[in-house]
């Protein structure tokens, strides 16, 4: 016979379990509800994809951006480079032009510097021989015959021969020069070359006719015509010199014996 008290604890002993095994149960469903929420919360597979799609197509879209920006100010940059290479060749191209029309210019001037000097001292070269050979036909013709010495005569006429052939190539000179001179200078210095042309075309054809006097008595005349192509040369030059006048020289005497 099992005593009531035990009867009531054996029933309540056994009861427990079951009460645990309830709870359990109920918790578990629980958590596989919650499991199922949070299951059903998540993403499926096409949506990661599309969000993972999407994602890189963002990155993408920045990345390509700013590529295409950087790409676009690159070859902004290329063309105002390009356009600045062309500027500068245009430039240098410009500069070389215009040195080379300052070269040929400066080239020319001082080419017809050059030539206008030359054809200019030329001239003075060729008026000091016409006075020289004038000087030396009236030193010839100066001299006095010797009657009765034919070996004399003879000597004495090769003499003014030769002198005449001088004068005659200084004569042709001088006109060959004048030529020049009158190219390259102005009416100032012409006008002093002819007169100088006249002046000793005059003394050598009176000395030639007899009268040696002449030469002398027209010395005066020459140096002044010396002095105006002397002062014209300069100023065609551009040089300047004041107070000095230099005269063509020579060493001739106008009684210059012929040799024995």
């Amino acid at each position: 016979m099992i005593h009531p008290r035990a009867r009531s604890q054996s029933s309540g002993s056994s009861a427990a379990p079951a009460s645990r095994f309830a709870c359990s149960t109920s918790e578990t469903d629980h958590r596989r509800r919650s499991c199922n929420i949070i299951v059903a919360m998540l993403p499926t597979s096409d949506q990661v994809e599309f969000w993972l799609f999407t994602l890189l197509c963002s990155g993408l879209g920045a990345y390509g951006g700013a590529y295409l920006k950087k790409r676009a100010e690159n070859l902004a940059t290329r063309d105002e480079l390009d356009k600045l290479i062309e500027q500068m060749k245009a430039t240098t191209e410009a500069t070389k032009a215009i040195e080379s029309r300052i070269d040929d210019q400066v080239w020319n001037k001082q080419r017809q510097w050059e030539l206008k000097r030359e054809a200019l001292l030329g001239g003075a070269w060729a008026v000091n021989d016409f006075m020289v050979a004038v000087m030396k036909v009236n030193a010839a013709f100066a001299i006095e015959e010797r009657q009765g010495d034919i070996a004399f005569g003879t000597q004495l006429a090769n003499h003014q021969t030769e002198a005449m052939t001088i004068l005659n190539k200084a004569s042709y000179d001088f006109q060959r020069a004048q030529v020049l001179v009158s190219v390259v200078s102005g009416i100032e210095t012409q006008t002093a070359f002819v007169s100088m042309e006249e002046i000793l075309k005059r003394i050598s054809s009176q000395v030639v006719d007899g009268n040696t006097t002449i030469f002398k008595e027209l010395m005066p005349l020459v140096m002044t015509a010396a002095t105006a192509i002397t002062n014209a040369i300069r100023k065609d030059l551009g040089v300047e010199v004041e107070g000095l006048n230099p005269m063509p020289q020579s060493n001739v005497s106008s009684a210059t014996p012929i040799p024995d």
